[in-house]
């Protein structure tokens, strides 16, 4: 009898020990990847554009099960909190409002049923460029269900302007994105992905729930929801291979991040974080630089604490360091920095 009782009650614990497990720690459950494009079938701007063609499969690939296409908003709110979001979730979000936007991918991304977020820069569809959407399509997009996002009044560096224009710029957009619409932005993106501390702080004191740059990685609860990372496509960077790559990647969860600013001081800079995660084998880690020609020196110090020296100077303007770190089925965990030159070297 004793051994029957002992023999059910290992049988129960193994079952609820594998109903437990997960295919990846809790530390990755509050993160997702988020997409942005721009342009789509204007070969015109390949830079910015991505073919229809790249698109359709691009929509093909994240309609399938194991994808799970969630709204911005809602991601934004869960990794702030904390809270869990399924395996491979993924948000995709959409800079400018180009007319191109409502012309070729949405009535696709509407068939898929895609959820997806358009930033407006409002003085682009005041002035009624002919590239850009004009104001009945956005409200139009707005009651379908698509999430629109404030991108400054006027599309240009904000690093570049005084405190007091991009201020007056952002709650100009915001103003006039609410009488057009009915109701107040909640998300922001950088034009240019270029942001410093102070911005970072005054959205989040104007009530904004997040903000986005344009520099790769995994957004996760570890990073700062008011410089959350993006992954960018264009014709050239949006073969299928990266955009599955993108999609099944994973974050490092990470602390204790330096520099704090991301308009560096001292250059090169110097770049370093704590890993959080005890699992992971950072003898492995690999970390690249932007329009650098020489390889990055990376310590790894006691305490999972990586220290990473750039052998270069970093050029003026926006310069993107890229850490990877394989993991297991084929996937790869991917963090990603951008740090701004004001200056030539």
């Amino acid at each position: 009898m004793k051994k029957n009782i002992i023999s059910i009650s290992l049988t129960l614990l193994l079952f609820l020990t594998f109903l437990n497990q997960k295919a990846y720690p809790e530390d990755y459950s509050s993160s997702a990847s988020i997409l942005l494009y721009h342009r789509f079938g204007e070969d015109k701007y390949p830079s910015t554009s991505l073919s229809i063609e790249q698109l359709e499969k691009h929509i093909e690939i994240l309609s399938k099960p194991e994808y799970n296409v969630m709204r911005l908003e809602n991601i934004a709110s869960a990794i702030t909190r904390g809270e869990s979001l399924p395996d491979k979730t993924i948000a995709i979000s959409i800079d400018d409002a180009f007319k191109s936007v409502y012309t070729v991918a949405w009535p696709r991304l509407r068939e898929a049923n895609l959820p997806f977020t358009v930033f407006v820069s409002t003085e682009t569809i005041d002035n009624k460029y002919t590239s850009m959407m004009n104001w009945d399509q956005i409200k139009e997009l707005h009651k379908s269900g698509v999430t629109i996002g404030n991108h400054l009044s006027s599309h240009e560096s904000m690093i570049h302007l005084d405190s007091v224009t991009w201020k007056n710029k952002i709650d100009f957009a915001q103003k006039r994105l609410t009488e057009i619409l009915g109701e107040e932005p909640s998300l922001f993106a950088y034009p240019y992905g270029e942001a410093n501390i102070e911005m970072k702080s005054f959205l989040r004191e104007r009530g904004y729930a997040a903000a986005f740059g344009q520099h790769s990685g995994v957004a996760s609860e570890y990073l700062d929801p008011f410089f959350l990372p993006r992954f960018s496509f264009n014709e050239k960077y949006g073969g299928l291979d990266r955009l599955k790559l993108a999609i099944n990647a994973l974050p490092i969860p990470i602390k204790d991040i330096i520099p704090k600013k991301i308009i560096i001081e001292n250059n090169p800079p110097f770049l370093g974080f704590t890993v959080i995660d005890n699992t992971l084998n950072l003898n492995r880690l690999q970390c690249f630089a932007s329009r650098q020609s020489k390889p990055s020196i990376i310590d790894i110090l006691p305490g999972k604490r990586v220290e990473i020296r750039f052998q270069e100077k970093f050029k003026k303007g926006r310069n993107r360091v890229n850490c990877t770190l394989p993991s297991k089925n084929n996937r790869w965990h991917w963090l990603g920095f951008q740090l701004i030159s004001k200056n030539s070297p």
